[in-house]
């Protein structure tokens, strides 16, 4: 949180966005896959998709977004705190879980008329590029996740959480930080194209956790930057917003689709525990916890919560005092999800078929065609086979 607008800042730069496009999970099946039939007719083909889940597998690969800038290392230490709790609500889950920061590299010097607001290269305070781009923290050397058989877990989780480059920014009275763009969703999308695959599973579901006291960029395109109790910092949101402008990348939907392309066999959910939007009193907490030489903000996570809401994920408060219950909601939200299944495309008339070893249902599923995903709701037993079979036309 330790981004502040250059003393020399005094015009808003103006930045235009066009209309938002329709969010959509809808993707095109690849021809290769050995889930799909493709039957075409001059230019139109028709997909027969078949996927299964069987019940008690319980994967779940969990990708950590820390946040660390400066002012992080309140939250990064009540997120210490928190994991025995979260980890005893998905105790009976094959879990695997990595972080990586909302750190992004941009060697761009200018960005628009303000010299170096961009600027933000592999050096000393990213361990050379070690902490950017969505790679992987090691929780120990060359240990990239934790599961259920990692010895000393707890502890590897709490040291590595607490970011020194965070604990050091602080001290430093914020002249040695990271960056503090913050670009979750960026840093997110990153670690899924380039290196989740060091620990996914195919099938398993993925949940990410992004925690943040800022949203992307600081300041999303999404935030109205209202509700401030002087015209001053009502400037100064807008300014950051200015400044450092979104990019497609930076995009709720972009994380979604780029997901969708790397791993069409897996669901996915992002929890975001954030500076909820509207939460003025949180925001102004934010804003107060550090004192820093000069002014810094809170930000709501307007973008963070649209990026949850779309994919089906929780939004917790950064400003809980204990954050042992709202990671505990999130971890039993995870193990509803584990045995869910993706519709890679929008079924012709919406039409499917579920089958529970085999027999065709009519009850025990629910299917949101906003997330494309279909949830399994019947109490079925371990090894059960769930499948999933529909059809679609392009």
């Amino acid at each position: 949180m330790e981004r502040q607008l250059r003393a020399g800042i005094a015009v808003l730069m103006l930045s235009y966005f066009g209309a938002c496009a329709p969010v959509s999970f809808d993707t095109l099946p690849t021809s290769n896959d050995p889930k799909v039939v493709v039957k075409c007719e001059g230019t139109v083909c028709t997909y027969d998709v078949t996927d299964e889940r069987t019940v008690g597998e319980g994967l779940v690969d969990i990708l950590i977004v820390n946040d660390n800038s400066g002012s992080m290392s309140f939250e990064q230490a009540k997120m210490a705190s928190a994991f025995s709790g979260f980890l005893s609500s998905i105790n009976n889950l094959d879990y695997r879980i990595g972080m990586t920061t909302t750190d992004v590299s941009d060697l761009r010097q200018r960005i628009g008329t303000l010299s170096n607001l961009g600027y933000n290269p592999p050096g000393p305070y990213n361990q050379y590029g070690a902490l950017q781009d969505g790679k992987l923290i090691e929780f120990a050397s060359g240990l990239k996740y934790l599961d259920r058989t990692t010895p000393d877990k707890e502890n590897l989780f709490n040291v590595t959480v607490r970011r020194p480059e965070t604990a050091r920014c602080e001290s430093s009275g914020f002249t040695q930080c990271p960056s503090g763009d913050e670009r979750g969703i960026v840093a997110a999308t990153l670690s899924i194209k380039n290196y989740l695959a060091n620990y996914a599973r195919p099938t398993a579901h993925l949940a990410v956790i992004i925690l943040s006291d800022e949203d992307e960029r600081g300041v999303s395109k999404y935030n109205p930057c209202a509700g401030y109790a002087t015209p001053a910092e009502t400037n100064n949101c807008l300014a950051i917003r200015a400044a450092y402008p979104f990019e497609p990348a930076d995009e709720p939907q972009a994380m979604v689709d780029a997901f969708r392309a790397q791993y069409p066999n897996k669901t996915m959910a992002v929890h975001s525990i954030v500076v909820k939007p509207g939460d003025t009193a949180c925001r102004n907490a934010q804003t107060g916890q550090v004192a820093a030489p000069m002014p810094v903000l809170g930000q709501e996570g307007y973008a963070y919560k649209m990026l949850s809401t779309l994919t089906g994920g929780t939004l917790g408060n950064i400003c809980e005092a204990n954050y042992t219950d709202q990671l505990q909601d999130i971890g039993f939200t995870i193990g509803e999800q584990v045995t869910s299944l993706p519709f890679r495309c929008r079924p012709n008339s919406d039409n499917f078929d579920v089958l529970f070893n085999g027999v065709k249902q009519t009850t025990g599923f629910s299917a949101d065609f906003n997330t494309m995903v279909l949830s399994v709701t019947a109490s079925l037993a371990p090894m059960t086979k769930v499948t999933l079979k529909y059809s679609c036309t392009r």
